[in-house]
């Protein structure tokens, strides 16, 4: 019996045991849950400024009727903003691809606007060197038209030739034509003259 009995006892020693280091065990999961809840409570006391703010605004809107509608506005009212920060970044990517796509076309344009003037010069020159021909081939031509105007009508008075039978002076063809004629038969008289 007494065998029995320090059978129980040391039993209860090793239950005591076990229990005394559950204790301690939960003493310590109790004190770091104590602190834990400290500095829950120390930081919903920090905060609980954001929801005095929160009440008073339920109180001054018509619009909300709780806090929790503020809250729900305000999470809606971030994600568009986010939303709309992500479309004008893209529009902003956008813009920067269509206006270096802008530049390299204007680069290109002028370019071609310094061709082209290069060109306005090689062709300015060259429409100076068709008006100067043409200038000196219209003087040759008036030469030409004076010169046969002259020879007509130094035939024309030599040969006796009838004022109202003349040819207009604008006709230079028909007055090469009379004159020709004048020096054919001058040639075949000149012929006959030889024979």
């Amino acid at each position: 019996m007494r065998q029995c009995a320090l059978q129980r006892a040391s039993k209860e020693r090793e239950l005591i045991d076990q229990m005394e280091l559950h204790l301690a065990d939960l003493q310590n999961k109790s004190a770091s849950l104590q602190r834990v809840k400290m500095r829950l409570e120390q930081h919903v006391e920090k905060h609980s400024i954001y929801l005095k703010y929160l009440e008073a605004v339920v109180l001054a809107s018509r619009k909300f009727q709780t806090v929790n509608e503020v809250i729900e506005k305000h999470t809606s009212l971030a994600a568009i903003r986010n939303e709309l920060l992500q479309e004008a970044e893209q529009n902003q990517r956008e813009l920067e691809w269509h206006h270096n796509g802008f530049e390299n076309e204007l680069v290109q344009l002028q370019k071609e606007l310094g061709q082209a003037r290069a060109n306005v010069q090689q062709w300015e020159t060259q429409w100076a060197r068709v008006q100067n021909s043409a200038a000196s081939r219209t003087l040759m031509l008036g030469t030409i038209r004076m010169a046969t105007l002259n020879m007509y009508r130094t035939i024309c008075r030599e040969a006796n030739v009838p004022n109202n039978i003349s040819v207009p002076a604008d006709d230079t063809l028909a007055q090469l034509d009379t004159v020709q004629g004048f020096l054919l038969e001058l040639a075949a008289i000149c012929e006959t003259v030889k024979i």
